[in-house]
């Protein structure tokens, strides 16, 4: 049984770090020029620095190193000796690969 005089503590939103539409983050339609596109910046430096986007990255240029040998006239006979097309084939199912938290 709780007694009378004592009150429950105040029950407080949970903050949410940059939910659009408050004064940090401002809707766009409110915003100038400037800063309209310091907001495209910020959003795109947030969606590049989540995990996703920087193992996409990564694979990406993984399979872009590995290809350009074969762009390469010095390198293209090497390239295909070794069979660098399978090794090209043989990553992309990991490139491809679902990427869950």
């Amino acid at each position: 049984m709780t007694p009378v005089n004592k009150r429950n503590p105040p029950i407080f939103p949970k903050v949410q770090p940059h939910a659009p539409d408050t004064i940090q983050t401002p809707p766009l339609n409110t915003l100038t020029f400037v800063g309209k596109m310091n907001h495209i910046v910020w959003a795109t430096w947030k969606r590049l620095n989540e995990r996703d986007a920087k193992y996409a990255m990564k694979a990406g240029l993984a399979t872009a190193v590995l290809a350009s040998a074969s762009f390469i006239d010095s390198t293209r006979a090497t390239f295909l000796e070794y069979q660098g097309d399978w090794a090209l084939i043989s990553v992309s199912p990991v490139v491809g690969r679902h990427y869950s938290d």
